[in-house]
């Protein structure tokens, strides 16, 4: 892996999946952005949580044929960047029955920007990701429909 001072940001999302429903959509979805050179995935891993409250973490290669194959496609390349302390506190996290997805990608489009900063002398002080419900908390408008999106479903982003 590059070193910390050729990356741009990398980001990572915890997503849960009531009733363990993980479905193909995903891999389209995150085909696209690494074919355009926007990310690149760093690590995938899932974890899981049965009806009896035992949880589990889930290697890709163990994972359905057709979503495994999706993620394949993608080149994704499993880094280990999450150890079990992560695997165990996602999954202490999910509601019985549930699974979820933990990723980690670097965002490219802003590779360039990072190293400019990087080489002005910058150092990163903070980073965070804001969801579209953090945004309405804060007062901004969305408009209607997003808004009641993020606010009925939850927002990914």
């Amino acid at each position: 892996m590059e070193g910390a001072e050729e990356l741009g940001p990398v980001d990572c999302l915890i997503v849960a999946f009531p009733g363990s429903e993980f479905k193909g959509e995903i891999g389209p979805a995150l085909a696209e952005l690494i074919e355009a050179g926007t990310i690149r995935i760093m690590d995938v891993t899932f974890v899981t949580k049965d009806d009896s409250g035992e949880t589990a973490a889930i290697e890709l290669m163990d994972m359905d044929p057709a979503v495994r194959e999706g993620f394949e496609n993608l080149g994704v390349e499993v880094d280990g960047l999450f150890n079990d302390e992560d695997l165990e506190a996602a999954a202490s996290e999910l509601e019985p029955g549930s699974s979820a997805m933990l990723l980690v990608w670097e965002n490219l489009w802003a590779k360039k920007v990072a190293q400019a900063m990087r080489d002005a002398g910058g150092v990163v002080l903070a980073h965070r990701s804001l969801t579209a419900e953090d945004l309405i908390a804060f007062g901004m408008d969305l408009g209607d429909e997003a808004e009641a999106e993020a606010t009925a479903e939850g927002d990914l982003s």
